[in-house]
């Protein structure tokens, strides 16, 4: 059993990688959603000031592994290995359940768009007072686990689906990271002004 939450995609990939992530994206877009929560990066969640449509936060999931995916495919091609995008994208979207996991950390504890504004507004009011932030903070702490292991998930993902180790793919699959990541940013400043 501890070997299968390690190394899941020794056992899992492909089509229903691919359909088992999806599940759990969509359970996690409908928990996000009613928190105002966005899941808009590789490993942000953010409260967005501007409100959006509620179909935004079900292609967040989307958007955001077909961008890491995109770059992977990138990194598989460099480091000359052969893989199917059914399992490179289904493994990765699968790889973010956790995301599941935080979600509902951050529905029981409290903490969602209003909560976020109430605090910066208190922070900015009353810089001497953190009560309010202690909701915050218990999140961040219960949600760090989970988010250590979805990195970890992330990198075997990949690992697997391209059949890549050792230094040169792990520094590959860090590069990677973080262009996707600065894509994502940047993509993200573009589309939530048009909604």
């Amino acid at each position: 059993m501890l070997n299968k939450l390690l190394k899941p995609f020794d056992y899992i990939a492909g089509e229903k990688a691919l359909g088992i992530g999806l599940i759990l994206s969509l359970i996690t877009s409908l928990v996000a959603n009613t928190q105002e929560a966005h899941f808009n990066g590789l490993v942000n969640l953010k409260f967005i000031p501007q409100k959006t449509p509620n179909w935004i936060y079900y292609i967040e999931p989307f958007i955001n592994v077909i961008v890491f995916s995109f770059f992977l495919s990138i990194i598989a091609i460099i480091l000359k290995k052969k893989f199917r995008i059914v399992d490179l994208f289904g493994t990765q979207l699968l790889a973010r359940s956790p995301l599941l996991i935080m979600s509902l950390v951050l529905l029981f504890s409290g903490v969602n768009y209003e909560t976020s504004m109430e605090l910066l507004k208190s922070i900015t009011e009353n810089p001497n007072d953190i009560s309010g932030i202690i909701p915050f903070i218990v999140m961040g702490i219960l949600s760090l686990p989970f988010l250590i292991y979805m990195l970890y998930l992330m990198y075997h993902a990949f690992s697997v689906s391209v059949n890549a180790s050792g230094t040169k793919a792990i520094i590959l699959f860090i590069i990677g990271f973080i262009v996707s990541e600065l894509t994502l940013q940047l993509l993200y400043t573009q589309i939530y002004p048009m909604l």
